[in-house]
């Protein structure tokens, strides 16, 4: 087992409980950090249920992982030496911890693959980018796959996934003998199926709420009772 202080950025859209990190055995050196940051809720203006989802989100990820031994820190929104800026943050940490070893799961987001790329190469330890394992697809997978052609068409794409992971086929051919039903799909819904309704939940996110509102974090939107959040924060 490497000797080495190993921290691994998790940001709060990439909660993956069982991404491959957490498949591996329990070391003291690995360090998990996440971190409510106002550079994520200032750069546009997002639905205050939205903001106070992904805290909670985060908050249970983090919780979760803890009680199964995994080591973390986490840095809330109102907390003291948080610089609301992921690079000062992760400054500040690495030379706290003398961290040798900067892993980051890589962005979805092109604003922050490019903050993170421009980031990494100031650093002088070693750094990885680590694959989020949230798609059935690589990242240049389209480029490979389409390079100059003049047509991009979706449905080549499609099936060429559908063959990799065999699914929805019989054999190299789709089942039912139809890649798609797209011309079913362009009929008009029918008015006399009822529609169900969402799952609801009870969640108590006061907490969050009272510290959004403190910390005059710009948003749009309302809720009305932030001790009965809606949806769901965990699995």
């Amino acid at each position: 087992m490497s000797k080495e202080n190993t921290l691994r950025l998790i940001l709060g859209d990439q909660l993956n409980y069982k991404h491959s990190w957490f498949q591996e055995e329990l070391s003291s050196n690995i360090t998990y950090v996440m971190m409510e940051i106002r550079s994520e809720t200032d750069y546009a203006k997002h639905h205050i249920q939205k903001v106070m989802g992904f805290f909670a989100a985060m908050r249970e990820f983090k919780k979760h992982q803890e009680n199964l031994g995994y080591k973390f820190i986490y840095i809330k929104l109102d907390d003291e030496n948080n610089k609301q800026d992921f690079a000062k943050n992760l400054d500040l940490i690495i030379k706290k911890e003398k961290i040798s070893v900067l892993e980051i799961l890589e962005p979805d987001e092109y604003r922050l693959d490019q903050y993170f790329k421009k980031y990494l190469e100031t650093l002088d330890i070693d750094t990885q980018i680590i694959d989020t394992e949230h798609f059935l697809s690589e990242r240049n997978e389209l480029e490979d796959m389409f390079g100059k052609k003049d047509k991009y068409l979706m449905e080549s794409f499609y099936r060429r996934m559908r063959k990799r992971y065999e699914i929805l086929m019989s054999g190299d051919k789709p089942l039912n003998g139809k890649w798609n039903f797209d011309g079913d799909n362009r009929k008009k819904f029918p008015n006399v199926i009822e529609i169900p309704k969402h799952k609801t939940f009870r969640n108590d996110l006061d907490d969050i709420y009272t510290m959004i509102k403190k910390s005059d974090i710009k948003t749009i939107g309302s809720i009305k009772d932030p001790r009965s959040f809606e949806y769901p924060i965990n699995r």
